[in-house]
Parts: C-alpha cells; sequence; structure tokens
C-alpha cells in the first residue's frame, strides 16, 4: 500500500500489527484515529484475522487472547470503536477493509448505527468486507485484492475504490460473497486505495481531467447507438474535421470519454492510442491553458513530438507574432518527421469558453486542420447543437455525427439498475414508471437523457416521482440539493455556500480546493479540508472532481446546466452569486500555490466583473504581461467580449480595453489592423469622453505612432503637430505627455528629411 498509493503507517512500528491482544489492537486503532486526525488525513483500516457475531449487529475482531464468546473489553466491537473514534477525532475520510468471517453483521451494524446519526452519516466511509455471514478462506480476499492492486482494471477508474474490488473478488473468491458499504453514491473518488496500474495509457492518465473521465464513463450503458456512433467516428480516416453534435446532457462528453478509454467498450478495435491528447474546454479555460495541456500530453505520447518542440521553442519569444498555442502546439506537430500515422487530437465542449475565448480557440484550431503541414493530425470536436457554433465557416464543412439522445426506456433501466443496486432489493417502482415519469420529463427540457439518468440515479425514487406538472432539471437539482441537506448536519456544513462558489467556478473539474476552501472562509464558514470534502461528497454527481483526494484536486459543477439552478438554489439559502465570486477573489490574495495563481489569471476577470470591480479586473489584465506581444493581443480579445457585455460599450473600462487589444495588435505586427481599431476608439471616446480627456489625447498619440511606422511619416507628422498643440492648450508646455509628443514630433520630422 506505501509503495503503490502512497499511504503512511499510523502505527509508530512503521509497520504491520502482528498478532496483537486486545489492548494492543484497540490502542492501535486509537492511535492511528489520533494520527490521522492530526494531520487531516484519510485513514485506511486492514484487519487479516478472525472475527465473530455475538448477537444483532454485534461484530468483534478478534485479538490473540480474546476468548471464543468475546465481550467489549475483550475484542474489538468494530461498529462501536468506529463510532467512538470518529466523533473525538475526525479524519479525512475512512476505509475499513475486513478479511475475517461473518463480516456481514459488521456492514449491517455500520449502516445502521453510523447512519442514524447525521454528524456521523455525512462522514466519508467505505466498509468492504470479505464475506457474509460464512467463512472467509485461504486469506482469498487478500490475495485477491493485492492482485488488483498489481494489475490494475481496465474498465475502472483513475484510482481504484473499494467498491471497485467487488466483481474480481466475486469470481476470485467463489466461495465468498463480499460485502461493501458507503456513503457516496458508487464509492468516494476521494477515498482510493491505490492508482489503477491498468489505466497507465490513456490520454488523460494524471491529468485533471481523468476524474471527469471517470464521472462521465462510471456506469455508462453501451447501447447500439452509441456503439454505431463510435465506428461512425473511428472509422472515418479520411476527415480531418470531425464533429459529435447533440443536445445538452445526451453523451457527447461520454463519447469522448470512450474514444480515450476504449477498454471500457468490451473488445474495441482500437486502442488507447488512437487519442493522442484530450483537451476538455470549460468557463476558465484560456487558449494559453489549452496549449499547455495539449502539448503536454503530446510530449508524452507521440513520438518526436519532445524534440519538434524543443526545436520550436528556440525561437519562442522572438517572434512575436506566433502566439502560445502556434508555438506550443501547431509548430511541433508541423515538424514532427514521422507522418503517417494519424494523431488524432479531441476537444470536448467549445460552446463553454468565454466567447472570446470560443474564438481564439476556434481560429487556432481552423489552422490545425487547414495547414497542409499538419495534414497527419484529425480533430474531433464535441460540440452543443443550436450554439451556432457548428454552423462557423470551419464547423459548417466537417464530418458531423449526431449524437441522439437516449430513449426513456433506456434511461429507465439505468435508473431502475442504480436502485436495486444501492438498496439491493427489488424497487419499489417499475420501471415501466419510470420511463412514462422519463416520458413526461423530456416534454419540458432540452437537456439530454443521460445527464438526466446520473441525476435520477442519486435521487430517492419519491423525491423524483412525487414532482408533479412541469418537470425540468432545476427541479431535479433542487431535489438532489435538499437531499444533501437532510443527510447533513446543515449547522456544520456549508453545503449552499460551496455550491454558491463552485457555481461561480463553471463547470468541470476548475477550482483548485484551497481557492474553494478559503472562499468557504471568507464567505464566514470555518471547515477542515476533511468537512470540505464531506460536503463535497454530500451533493454527489453535481460536483465534479479532478485529483480527487489529493492537495491537488480541482473541482467544479459536473456540468454547464446545473450552473444556474445551483446559483439560484444557493442564493435562496443564503449565499448569492455576487458574494461567491467576491469569496473567490478574497482567496486570490491568501493563494500561494502556482494552481491558484494560474486560476487566477484564467477566471479573476470573470469574477471581478461579477460584483462590480471592473477597475481591478483591467488592473488585473494590465499586469499579465507575457514575453509574446500575440499572447497579450489574444488576452485582451478574449476578455474584450464579456468586459463589453457586462459593462456596456461606452464604459470607460471597456474604451480601455479596446486600446489595449489595439496596441497588442501593432505590437504583434498587425499595424494596418492596430489603427483601424484606434480609428474606431477615437471615434468613441470623442463622443464619450471628449476631444480633451486623457485617454482621447493617449489614442491619437498611438495613432500617431502608428501611421510612422505603417510608413506614412507624413500623417505621422500631421497627427503629432495637431496633438502637439492640443496638449499645450490643455496640459501646458511642461507636462511630460506634452514634451513626449514634441519629442516624437522631431523625430518623424527628422526622418522625413533623411528619407527626402
Amino acid at each position: 500500500m506505501s509503495a503503490l498509493g502512497g499511504w503512511e503507517s499510523a502505527g509508530t512500528s512503521g509497520g504491520a500489527l502482528l498478532n496483537p491482544t486486545t489492548r494492543e489492537l484497540v490502542s492501535s486503532v486509537k492511535a492511528a484515529f489520533i494520527a490521522a486526525s492530526e494531520q487531516q488525513a484519510a485513514l485506511l483500516i486492514s484487519f487479516i484475522g478472525h472475527g465473530v457475531v455475538t448477537g444483532d449487529g454485534n461484530f468483534f475482531l478478534l485479538a490473540r487472547d480474546s476468548p471464543a464468546l468475546p465481550e467489549s473489553d475483550t475484542a474489538l466491537h468494530l461498529v462501536q470503536v468506529l463510532s467512538e473514534q470518529m466523533d473525538r477525532h475526525p479524519v479525512d475520510g475512512l476505509i475499513v477493509m475486513i478479511d475475517a468471517c461473518e463480516t456481514q453483521e459488521g456492514l449491517t451494524g455500520a449502516s445502521q448505527r453510523l447512519t442514524d446519526r447525521t454528524a456521523l452519516a455525512a462522514k466519508r466511509i467505505e466498509l468492504l468486507v470479505a464475506t457474509g455471514h460464512d467463512s472467509a478462506y485461504d486469506g482469498c480476499f487478500t490475495r485477491t485484492t493485492l492482485s488488483v492492486f498489481e494489475h490494475g482494471l481496465p474498465a475502472r477508474g483513475e484510482n481504484l475504490l473499494p467498491v471497485d474490488l467487488l466483481d474480481p473478488l466475486n469470481s476470485g473468491c467463489p466461495r465468498q460473497v463480499p460485502g461493501h458499504w458507503g456513503v457516496a453514491h458508487g464509492g468516494d473518488p476521494g477515498l482510493w486505495l491505490v492508482p489503477n496500474l491498468a489505466r497507465r495509457d490513456d490520454a488523460v492518465r494524471g491529468r485533471s481531467t481523468a476524474g471527469l473521465v471517470d464521472q462521465l464513463t462510471d456506469g455508462v450503458v453501451l447501447t447500439d447507438s452509441l456503439r454505431q456512433r463510435i465506428f461512425e467516428v473511428v472509422g472515418d480516416t479520411g476527415s480531418r474535421l470531425r464533429g459529435l453534435i447533440g443536445p445538452a446532457g445526451c453523451g457527447k462528453s461520454t463519447l469522448v470519454s470512450l474514444l480515450i478509454r476504449p477498454g471500457l467498450l468490451g473488445k474495441a478495435w482500437f486502442s488507447p492510442d488512437y487519442v493522442a491528447a484530450a483537451g476538455f474546454v470549460s468557463a476558465a479555460t484560456s487558449l494559453e491553458s489549452l496549449a499547455v495541456e495539449l502539448s503536454e500530453q503530446l510530449h508524452r505520447r507521440v513520438d518526436g513530438f519532445a524534440d519538434a518542440a524543443s526545436i520550436a521553442a528556440t525561437r519562442g519569444t522572438d517572434d512575436s507574432e506566433v502566439d502560445v498555442f502556434e508555438s506550443m502546439v501547431l509548430e511541433p506537430l508541423a515538424r514532427i518527421a514521422i507522418r503517417w500515422q494519424p494523431i488524432n487530437i479531441v476537444i470536448d465542449g467549445l460552446d463553454q469558453a468565454e466567447s472570446g475565448t470560443r474564438d481564439l480557440i476556434v481560429a487556432a484550431l481552423a489552422k490545425l486542420v487547414e495547414t497542409e503541414e499538419l495534414a497527419h493530425v484529425k480533430l474531433i470536436v464535441g460540440i452543443r447543437e443550436h450554439t451556432g457554433l457548428e454552423d462557423q465557416p470551419l464547423f459548417a464543412r466537417m464530418h458531423r455525427v449526431q449524437i441522439p439522445p437516449p430513449t426513456p426506456e433506456e434511461i429507465a433501466t439505468v435508473v431502475e439498475s442504480a436502485h436495486m443496486a444501492a438498496t439491493r432489493e427489488l424497487p419499489d417502482t417499475a420501471a415501466s414508471d419510470w420511463q412514462r415519469w422519463i416520458t413526461r420529463l423530456q416534454g419540458h427540457t432540452a437537456v439530454g437523457g443521460w445527464l438526466l439518468a446520473r441525476l435520477l440515479t442519486e435521487l430517492d425514487s419519491g423525491d423524483a416521482l412525487e414532482i408533479r406538472g412541469d418537470i425540468t432539471v432545476a427541479d431535479l437539482v433542487e431535489k438532489r440539493i435538499h437531499q444533501a441537506l437532510h443527510t447533513t448536519d446543515t449547522a456544520s456544513r456549508p453545503i449552499p455556500a460551496l455550491l454558491a462558489v463552485l457555481a461561480a467556478a463553471g463547470s468541470g473539474p476548475v477550482l483548485p480546493v484551497e481557492l474553494l476552501h478559503a472562499a468557504l472562509t471568507a464567505l464566514g464558514h470555518t471547515v477542515t479540508a476533511a468537512g470540505l470534502r464531506d460536503s463535497v461528497v454530500a451533493v454527489g454527481m453535481l460536483v465534479s472532481r479532478g485529483n480527487p483526494g489529493t492537495s491537488q484536486e480541482l473541482l467544479g459543477l459536473a456540468h454547464e446546466e446545473f450552473l444556474h439552478p445551483t446559483g439560484i438554489e444557493a442564493h435562496r439559502l443564503g449565499t448569492p452569486p455576487i458574494d461567491a465570486h467576491r469569496a473567490i477573489t478574497t482567496a486570490f490574495e491568501t493563494g500561494t500555490s502556482d494552481r491558484s495563481a494560474d486560476y487566477a489569471r484564467r477566471s479573476g476577470v470573470r469574477h471581478y466583473l461579477a460584483f462590480g470591480e471592473p477597475d481591478t479586473a483591467i488592473k488585473l489584465l494590465a499586469s499579465l504581461v507575457t514575453p509574446r506581444a500575440a499572447d497579450d493581443r489574444d488576452m485582451w480579445a478574449s476578455w474584450l467580449p464579456l468586459i463589453n457585455q457586462t459593462l456596456g460599450p461606452d464604459h470607460r473600462d471597456t474604451l480601455t480595453a479596446r486600446s489595449n487589444l489595439a496596441y497588442w495588435l501593432g505590437e504583434s505586427g498587425d499595424i494596418a489592423g492596430a489603427i483601424t481599431e484606434f480609428e474606431q476608439l477615437l471615434t468613441d471616446q470623442l463622443r464619450v469622453l471628449g476631444p480633451d480627456h486623457p485617454d482621447t489625447l493617449t489614442t491619437r498619440s498611438n495613432l500617431a505612432h502608428l501611421r510612422g511606422k505603417s510608413g506614412d511619416i507624413a500623417g505621422a507628422i500631421t497627427e503629432s503637430e495637431q496633438l502637439l498643440t492640443d496638449r499645450l492648450r490643455i496640459l501646458g508646455p511642461d507636462h511630460p505627455d506634452t514634451l513626449t509628443t514634441r519629442s516624437n514630433l522631431a523625430e518623424w520630422r527628422r526622418r522625413m528629411r533623411e528619407g527626402s
């Protein structure tokens, strides 16, 4: 466990406790809780030995000196000790694995006693036991578990959870029936045992998006329609651009995930090497962050890319006209010597980016699919239909693969199966009842079915089916939030505030956990790291997690369709969106990690604008100067649409943003474009600010400079003379701007003389 999963011993001996007495066993368990609580760490307790049941819910782990019929002072009463210790020493999640006989009563007792009390019901606990009411044989549970750790499970996620071991234990130990109980639906992704060694070879291995792919493929139903669409995508080897088109939640991202991890298809006809790199776009994505993500994957997965990238980097910042996507992705791909093997790149969620960023990404992708030197690169994109993106010139000629939503019957089957698996009983609600209800639901929402299926699997059937009249995704989100509130200690759990912050951050795993923690503190919620993750698990599939259970964890809401209803419900419960945005920016002040700084660079502007501090947003952008003028140009271009939308075209900060964009256009080599932008800006500044405003005068100075730089020295002289006259009148002869204008005019006159 230490070598594979990074677990550290909680005991003083640094190893396993062998053949202990009752006193040693109980003392060691208590000491382990204390150590884990002090470090705010997860605790794993693994027991191999004898167990016995003495009555209803009374399951004991036997020590060396325990009698055949033990009592609480002669053996370890499992549920009693766990309950007491979790009360006194809260840990960041608990995993208990027991290879002993008659362990069913341990599960039963835990599920009853630990969930009877709200404070414990919300704790993250996972119990995995070897057998039910019968004997455990030959250490099969432990040997099978270790074998799984060494080889991995191809059909499971990035990390192995306790619940993942049930199938291999059932098949590997036929004389035993293993059992599992846990608080989280389908297992807590943050309480993992070891990395899944069978997941070594896909594009997102070790990336924050691996957790998103896990969530998208968890319990996926491979319908005939889904298989046909995958075959259509993979079978098209000629198109440079293929598009997955469909409504929200119909399965586009799931299909992308299956392209990344084809082992989930069973006998797949292509390997994980099929996708060389994958990017999942969100509101927090920038052109730079997408370029970095793709480049790092391509370095690892494409032969020759690293060498080509090194060559491309040699000119690096020397070329102001080359942006980060060109230098980090396009140029290295064009320099690769071996071009007979197609390189497939997948970009999902293009419609979710901020409009300015989306335009930049689309322009970059157009170069990828239209440049002759990149003919060996094939692009697959996921786009929500009716967003207008699919009608842009780039996508209008792509091979379109329409993704239909699942049928009500398919959704009903998934929901019924999930409820059966959770209760281990026949459901009270027949699949036909679910099917009729889902048909009614789909009549009132444009959201695709798999998103609905994932929501419904976590809702109590009564909570869902009691909704009458028009049903929407917002209704289901509200029900899921209140289900979480009813199963937790609401006085100590900041669930509404947590959801408000995540709704402000956006969809997908985007917000570093340390910023989330600091934002909750700014909102007045004092919560430990363990308590924060308890709340995250309580809201289940509403949240997407990257690198779960680690200090590198990233979080966000699981789907864009959840943002609005979650924000509304969080507001109703006491945390307005404006407060959530402000709290995130307050968290910037305490965030010290590179990930926190990166998030602030990529999303800070959006948060400052959202709670009414546009000046700070502009100052932040101005501070983010990069070594490449093209990247500075793209940065201002990416945010200008949102600034304009939020503040209006005549706001001074909007005009300032336009001025910066025009300036960096010129610095990146587009002199004509810069002149056009400044001319349009000057017209609006004259109307809004007046001819004597300092910003208006600065724009005239920039225009004069650019005219001279473009070769129109006579025009530069004329504009500089007029500007000098006005600055003398407004500022006086000794003002620095007046002196600068006089100097510039002298320089243009000198060049005119030398030129003539």
